[in-house]
């Protein structure tokens, strides 16, 4: 089982893993996995995801993703052992994929997100969903902001009203949109001191920019905090 820290992962699909302080980014349906091979610029209808069993993601941003193919694989996370996955304090905007999560027939585990910004993402076949009624029965959010679901938040996933920004995600997120660290929010933004408190913040931990993790004792939703 392997384990990254403050990486930079572009155009490739990843396996057993645990990721903190992590960009992952320019994942698509050109790379496809056959076998322990990847082959660029050719699409054989194989399964396409981006982790794959991994057990945790923590402050880490995925973005330019794009997973086209609309199938009951096609996700960013896809569960297929035995092993659970928490994602916690994480960004996922600005990408294309039909599902978030999926799992695998008898074999889906549960699959957490916690502190985490699922906005600006675009389904191919439903358009501008961040999650849609389609994920595996395993996921929920908490404390998690997202952009739009395609069904009822009251239905299923812990979502609250308040948690589904809806028609004016892009507005109401607030990112800066500028400069090393575009994805930070905006003093203004609903992802501002909304996060949760969990164990491993303490004074010396530090988001995805180096910049300390809590502000007078808060944690920001997302991998980035305001400052």
């Amino acid at each position: 089982f392997f384990s990254f820290e403050r990486c930079d992962i572009a155009g490739n699909h990843v396996y057993d893993a645990d990721f903190i302080d992590c960009v992952v980014h320019d994942v698509s349906n050109t790379y496809v996995r056959v076998g322990n091979m990847h082959y660029p610029n050719a699409y054989t209808g194989t399964v396409t995801y981006v982790f794959n069993n991994c057990r945790h993601l923590r402050n880490s941003l995925v973005t330019n993703v794009t997973l086209c193919k609309w199938d009951g694989n096609n996700a960013v996370f896809y569960a297929s052992s035995d092993r659970n996955m928490t994602v916690e304090n994480c960004t996922f905007a600005d990408n294309i994929y039909p599902y978030l999560a999926r799992g695998f027939g008898t074999a889906e585990r549960d699959m957490h997100f916690v502190n985490t910004a699922i906005v600006r993402n675009f389904n191919p076949s439903l358009k501008n969903f961040d999650v849609t009624g389609y994920e595996s029965g395993c996921i929920d959010f908490v404390n998690c902001l997202l952009g739009r679901v395609s069904h009822n938040p009251a239905e299923g996933y812990g979502l609250t009203d308040t948690q589904v920004l809806g028609e004016d995600k892009y507005r109401a997120v607030r990112f800066v949109n500028e400069g090393e660290f575009p994805y930070t929010p905006k003093y203004s933004s609903p992802l501002r001191a909304n996060g949760k408190l969990l164990d491993w913040m303490t004074e010396d931990s530090v988001d995805l920019a180096g910049n300390p993790r809590l502000r007078d004792g808060k944690v920001d939703i997302g991998a980035y905090q305001c400052w």
